[in-house]
């Protein structure tokens, strides 16, 4: 299981791994956050076009759940965005133990308001 703890990177608690991700073209480095979160805002731009176009081919693909089906189009145009503007995807793994791992989940959950004293305290 994969959890999110930084823009570009994902830890693996079950192997132990941090994985960043990156995406090049050449030499260059693009934020990968960033390039989802354009994605995510073209498809809220032209939904006429994924839904037309795009939507029949998922319910085929993956059946009718909701999730499935958003997953499998973002999926889609990651791949497109990808293939049209020629980035490639580069993982650099590194070791790092559960505990470290469980210690960057609860900081986080602590930035984002969700540590166990604000829970009590609401």
């Amino acid at each position: 299981m994969y959890h999110i703890l930084s823009p570009n990177s994902v830890y693996d608690i079950a192997n132990e791994t941090k994985i960043e991700i990156s995406l090049t073209k050449g030499k260059e480095k693009f934020d990968t956050e960033s390039f989802l979160d354009d994605i995510s805002s073209w498809m809220d731009k032209h939904r006429s076009i994924v839904s037309e176009n795009y939507l029949p081919f998922s319910f085929l693909s993956v059946g009718t759940l909701p999730v499935q089906i958003s997953a499998f189009m973002f999926g889609i145009f990651v791949g497109k965005a990808l293939e049209k503007h020629g980035l490639k995807i580069k993982l650099d793994k590194e070791p790092i133990s559960k505990d470290e791992i469980m210690k960057h989940l609860e900081d986080k959950l602590g930035k984002d308001g969700l540590s166990s004293e604000n829970n009590k305290e609401k």
